[in-house]
C-alpha cells in the first residue's frame, strides 16, 4: 500500500510539472524551464505557440510590462499581434525567434495609438510565397517607441509601415525581399521626430526601399540599400504646404537598382556622405525644394549624376565617375551654389537652363565622351562660373546657347579650359551684360574663345589663349 501511495504522489507531481497548455502558471525555477516558454514580467508563462504571444501581452494592465519570446518559429495565423502602450516585446535574437505569417491577414505586428513600447531581437517572416499576406508590421498614431535588432524577410506588403507617429527610434533593422507594387521596405508618412540608425534594406523589387512622405525632423544615419528597384524617395506636398522638412540623412550607401535618391517638396534638410554605385539614376532634387544642403557625395557608374530644381540649394564636394549620361543638370532653379564638383568621363552634356543665381566654383569637368557639349548654359541669368576646369573632353567646353532666350548678367573668370572641341563659345543670340576674364583657354580643337557680334555690355579681356 505504501508503494502504491508513493507512486500516485509521483504521478501527480509530474503532472503538475508538464500540464502547461495555454494555462497561466507561476514561474518556478525549480520546476520549469522558463527559457523555453513565452513568459512575462508578471511571473506567468505559456506554451510556446503564436497565439499565446497575444495572451501574454493581454495579461498586463495599462502599466504594462515585458514579454519574452523564446527561440523557435511561431506561426501567426489570420490574427495579428497587437501591442499596447508600455509593453516590451523581446525575442531571443534575430534568426532565433521567428514570427511567421501562415495565413491571409493584415500583418504580423500592429501598434496602433500606442506609447512607450519596445520590440527587439526577433525576425518577422512575411512568408509571401507560403500564403502570408499583409505588412510585416504597421504602427500608426504612436509615440515614444523603439524598434531594434529586427530582421524582416519576405513581406507581401511593406516591411514596416509608419503613419502619423512621433519620436520613434529604428535601430539595426534589416528588410529583405519586398516584392509587392506600392509597398516599401520601410514606408513613413505624416510623422515627426523619427530616427533610423544602422539599417539595411535590400531587394525592394517594385518600390522604394525607404519612402518618406510629409514628415519632419527625421534622422537617417548609417543606412545601406542594395539591389533594389529604387533606393530612397523623400517627398512632400507643396501645394498643401505640407513639405517634408528639417531632416538629415548621413552616411548612406545605395548600390544597384534604378533611381538612387529622389528629393521632392523637401525643405530645410541636409544630405551628407552619400555613396551611390551602379544605379540607373543618381540624385534628383526635384521641383519646389528649398534650403537643401548636399555634401560629400560619391557616384560611380550611375546612369546619371545630379539633377537640381528648386531654390537655395548648396552642393559641395561631389565626385561623379563615368555616368552613362550627364553629370550635372540645373533646370528652373534659383540660388544654387556648386563647389568642388568633380565629374570624370560623363557621357552626356551638363547644363544650366532657365535658372537664376547659379554659382559653380572650384570644380572639374574632364574626359567627357559626349561629342556635343561639356557644359551648356541656356536662357539663364546671374550665373558665375569661376575657378574651375573643363579639360580633355570630346565636346565643346563652355557653350552659351540662345535657345529659349539669351543669357544675361554672367561672369566667367579664372577657369582653365583646355583640350576640348571648343573652348568658350557664344552662339548668335544677344548674350548681354557679362564678364569674360582671366581664363586660360588653350588647345581647343575648333577655337578657344568665340564671341558673336550681337552681344552688348560685355567685358572680355586678360584671357590667355
Amino acid at each position: 500500500m505504501k508503494h502504491i501511495k508513493l507512486l500516485m504522489a509521483i504521478v501527480l507531481l509530474l503532472s503538475s510539472f508538464y500540464l502547461i497548455g495555454s494555462v497561466t502558471r507561476t514561474i518556478s525555477n525549480f520546476q520549469d524551464n522558463k527559457e523555453m516558454m513565452i513568459r512575462n514580467s508578471n511571473g506567468n508563462y505559456w506554451e510556446p505557440i503564436g497565439s499565446n504571444i497575444q495572451t501574454a501581452i493581454d495579461d498586463f494592465d495599462s502599466e504594462g510590462g515585458t514579454v519574452w519570446i523564446p527561440a523557435g518559429t511561431f506561426e501567426i495565423g489570420s490574427q495579428r499581434i497587437e501591442l499596447k502602450s508600455n509593453i516590451k516585446l523581446i525575442g531571443n535574437g534575430i534568426g532565433n525567434t521567428i514570427l511567421k505569417k501562415t495565413e491571409i491577414g493584415t500583418m504580423i505586428l500592429l501598434a496602433e495609438d500606442s506609447k512607450n513600447f519596445t520590440i527587439s531581437d526577433l525576425t518577422l517572416d512575411g512568408n509571401r510565397r507560403g500564403g502570408g499576406i499583409g505588412h510585416a508590421m504597421r504602427t500608426g498614431f504612436s509615440e515614444d517607441f523603439i524598434l531594434e535588432k529586427i530582421q524582416i524577410v519576405n513581406p507581401s506588403g511593406a516591411g514596416i509601415y509608419v503613419s502619423n507617429c512621433k519620436n520613434g527610434i529604428f535601430s539595426k533593422i534589416s528588410v529583405t525581399d519586398t516584392d509587392h507594387l506600392n509597398h516599401q521596405g520601410i514606408g513613413v508618412t505624416g510623422s515627426d521626430g523619427l530616427i533610423f540608425n544602422d539599417c539595411v534594406l535590400k531587394d525592394c523589387k517594385q518600390n522604394m526601399c525607404l519612402d518618406i512622405t510629409q514628415t519632419s525632423n527625421t534622422q537617417v544615419n548609417n543606412m545601406i540599400i542594395k539591389d533594389s528597384q529604387y533606393g530612397i524617395k523623400i517627398t512632400g506636398k507643396a501645394d498643401e504646404n505640407d513639405f517634408t522638412e528639417n531632416s538629415s540623412f548621413n552616411n548612406i550607401i545605395i548600390s544597384g537598382g534604378e533611381a538612387c535618391l529622389q528629393i521632392k517638396a523637401v525643405r530645410n534638410s541636409n544630405f551628407n556622405n552619400i555613396n551611390l554605385v551602379d544605379c540607373d539614376g543618381g540624385i534628383s532634387v526635384l521641383e519646389v525644394c528649398e534650403n537643401i544642403n548636399i555634401n560629400n557625395v560619391n557616384m560611380q557608374s550611375t546612369g546619371s549624376g545630379m539633377a537640381i530644381l528648386g531654390k537655395n540649394i548648396n552642393v559641395n564636394n561631389v565626385h561623379v565617375f563615368e555616368p552613362d549620361a550627364y553629370s550635372l543638370r540645373i533646370t528652373n532653379a534659383e540660388n544654387v551654389s556648386i563647389s568642388n564638383y568633380q565629374s570624370k568621363g560623363s557621357n552626356g552634356w551638363n547644363s544650366i537652363s532657365q535658372s537664376n543665381g547659379i554659382t559653380i566654383t572650384d570644380s572639374i569637368f574632364s574626359e567627357g565622351t559626349a561629342t556635343d557639349h561639356v557644359f551648356i548654359i541656356r536662357d539663364s541669368q546671374n550665373v558665375i562660373f569661376s575657378g574651375s576646369q573643363i579639360i580633355n573632353n570630346a565636346g565643346n567646353g563652355l557653350y552659351f546657347d540662345d535657345t529659349g532666350g539669351p543669357n544675361t548678367n554672367f561672369i566667367v573668370s579664372d577657369n582653365l579650359i583646355r583640350n576640348n572641341a571648343r573652348g568658350i563659345y557664344l552662339d548668335n543670340g544677344a548674350h548681354n551684360n557679362f564678364i569674360l576674364t582671366n581664363n586660360i583657354v588653350q588647345e581647343n580643337t575648333n577655337g578657344n574663345i568665340n564671341d558673336n557680334t550681337g552681344s552688348v555690355n560685355k567685358l572680355i579681356g586678360d584671357n590667355l589663349t
